[in-house]
């Protein structure tokens, strides 16, 4: 059952300032962990606002758990939707303890009650011990989780959360995640998430919604958009890929370093197409049999692999970089290595188009 349907949201402030949201439908099912990923300035956090009844959309239709509120003649206030929010700086009241904080949502039940819910939801997210600190006295994850635990209190139908993660410190951020995730699949509870971290939505979603310049661009698993990204952006966004343009011939791939075996469909037939591979979808091989001969120019050693720049001349005699990823210290000890695309891991991507300069820069993150 979809908890929450976006049909052909759009929304301008101003005349002629652009849609900060262009046409975007997306559904979210119930007990599911949505991310709306992107950029600043996609409009990752209006669609927030919009789901959220903060902002009224400028056209399209926001359906909560099957009762439509908001288009162009309905419009249902934050208060009555039934949505629990947590915001980017958590907004506790800096005056209360954590129990006040999260007695806060509760208002108008009996205290009986009140009691079970706040014994409940500091067991869930285990800040039972919390309860007597003011926020001042409680550390980022300390924060979050009661900022979680008090928009939960309520029993929402649907938990927005606005860049949950971006005051966390770095080395906890992965375990807060986790943390979270948790806390979310354990309640049942269904979750929408901003993020401009990859890795964010790559760890805690079951799904990404891709959003570029106000539209959504691709939508599916974390896995999917990283495997099978739509175009260059998409790829470059997920972190660091090779694009290589290429011809579908009867034997392959035909490319400048040479043959790439492959099985397409007849449909790209002797058509041009733009590749992405992943630095570690490169095999890097001590022969070259049926290898491409790559020149290392720079070496880094990154922990668990090692990154490889490689020079390759191309069958016109033009040099080209491409970056290799391996685990094999014995395969770059040499100034020389031999480098083929692995079984399975090139992806033709169905936007031809690549990126300009600005555009690779803005998507690496």
């Amino acid at each position: 059952m979809s908890i929450l349907v976006l049909k052909n949201i759009t929304k301008s402030f101003a005349e002629g300032d652009g849609r900060a949201v262009d046409d975007v439908s997306l559904e979210l099912s119930q007990g599911e962990i949505l991310a709306l990923l992107g950029e600043s300035g996609s409009g990752k956090t209006t669609l927030l606002r919009i789901i959220a009844g903060f902002e009224k959309p400028t056209s399209g239709r926001v359906i909560l758990n099957g009762s439509t509120v908001a288009d162009r003649k309905v419009f249902m206030e934050p208060e009555k939707r039934g949505i629990g929010v947590v915001f980017q700086d958590y907004a506790l009241f800096p005056h209360l303890n954590v129990r006040k904080n999260l007695e806060f949502g509760l208002r108008g039940l009996p205290a009986a009650k009140i009691d079970d819910r706040i014994a409940e939801m500091t067991g869930l997210t285990g800040t039972s011990e919390l309860m007597k600190r003011y926020p001042h006295e409680l550390s980022g994850g300390q924060k979050q989780r009661i900022a979680l635990a008090r928009a939960l209190a309520p029993r929402p139908q649907l938990i927005l959360m606005d860049e949950p993660f971006s005051s966390i410190d770095g080395m906890l951020k992965a375990h807060i995640r986790k943390e979270i995730r948790d806390i979310l699949k354990k309640s049942g509870t269904t979750a929408l998430f901003v993020t401009h971290d990859t890795r964010d939505a790559m760890t805690m979603s079951d799904r990404i919604c891709m959003l570029r310049k106000g539209m959504s661009i691709q939508t599916g698993t974390p896995a999917e958009l990283y495997n099978r990204p739509l175009n260059a952006y998409v790829a470059n966004f997920f972190g660091r890929t090779n694009l290589i343009r290429a011809r579908v011939t009867d034997r392959g791939l035909q490319t400048a370093f040479g043959l790439f075996p492959f099985k397409g469909s007849e449909k790209l037939k002797n058509k041009n197409v733009l590749l992405s591979i992943r630095p570690e979808n490169f095999a890097v091989k001590q022969d070259n049999e049926g290898c491409i001969c790559g020149n290392i120019v720079d070496k880094s050693f990154m922990g668990d692999y090692y990154e490889l720049v490689c020079e390759v001349h191309t069958e016109d005699g033009d040099i080209e970089e491409l970056l290799v990823r391996t685990t094999a210290e014995k395969n770059c000890n040499g100034e020389l290595c031999w480098i083929k695309p692995r079984k399975g891991k090139i992806h033709i991507l169905r936007d031809n188009q690549e990126l300009s300069g600005n555009e690779q820069q803005e998507g690496q993150f």
